[in-house]
């Protein structure tokens, strides 16, 4: 008899290990009911080609776009960048632009500032990495046309919303930079916010978070002369950014490793 229960109990579970090992066609797809479909992380970015402009602005500009308790730079800077970005796995390719402003925050398990930068606006011509950056992160990013393009010594790229052209680069290349081939790493800080489904203006997420572009290694380098043009739409008014002083200019081809993430301040928490 308890041979036989147990061959019964045998044929049960090896039922339900099969039932459940079914399948689901549509996992890690658009279409899945289960996890969505953002890849595995770290992602890798190889042979990125950034152009990368400095510039200074106004003191009231910086607190104007820095949320606290995010501290702008004292020098003012911001850095605008545009280039051509390459995921090796999803094998994904596309083009962005943003600015980066200088910033730093307490962060009370280490008892110090943490630096990094702060963006408040990406620009994306791919709908993929707009998503997976907005939801995992809490990138501000944008769909744009974008135009990127190298001619020898000069590199052009300008940033379209709704048919106007809000960021145009002229650069022109005079130089290779002198490399020192070590690997460092850059963290980006950003305002992640998702509302509440009942529009009442209240956030299910409001936080700070950052991650770290790990393995950072610049492959060439190349210094420049560079201008910068902003322009303005109704939701997007960059010329509103007073441009006091384009400091320096460059050209690169970089490697990096974009890691997981983490909440430095939540607004929501009591």
């Amino acid at each position: 008899m308890k041979t036989y229960l147990k061959g019964w109990v045998l044929i049960v579970l090896v039922f339900l290990f099969s039932f459940n090992a079914v399948a689901n066609p549509f996992d890690n797809t658009n279409l899945s009911s289960g996890d969505a479909a953002y890849g595995s992380q770290p992602y890798r970015f190889e042979k990125n080609e950034w152009l990368l402009v400095d510039i200074k602005t106004t003191p009231e500009i910086m607190r104007a776009l820095v949320p606290a308790p995010l501290k702008p730079n004292p020098e003012n800077l911001i850095m605008l960048y545009i280039g051509r970005f390459n995921i090796v796995e999803p094998e994904i390719s596309y083009l962005e632009a943003g600015l980066i402003i200088p910033a730093s925050i307490y962060e009370e398990k280490t008892k110090n500032e943490k630096w990094g930068g702060y963006l408040p606006i990406l620009y994306l011509d791919e709908v993929a990495p707009i998503i997976g950056g907005r939801e995992i992160y809490g990138f501000p990013k944008q769909g744009a046309e974008i135009e990127f393009t190298r001619n020898d010594n000069l590199v052009h790229a300008i940033v379209k919303k709704d048919g106007e052209i809000i960021i145009d680069i002229n650069f022109e290349i005079k130089k290779k930079a002198e490399l020192t081939n070590t690997e460092s790493s850059l963290v980006s800080f950003l305002f992640k916010r998702i509302p509440s489904v009942n529009l009442k203006n209240v956030y299910e997420v409001r936080q700070i978070t950052s991650v770290e572009s790990a393995n950072y290694m610049i492959d060439e380098q190349f210094l420049g002369n560079a201008s910068l043009k902003f322009g303005s739409t109704l939701s997007d008014p960059l010329d509103q950014i007073p441009v006091l002083e384009v400091v320096n200019g460059r050209f690169e081809i970089n490697n990096f490793t974009m890691m997981e993430g983490e909440v430095l301040h939540d607004y929501l928490q009591k």
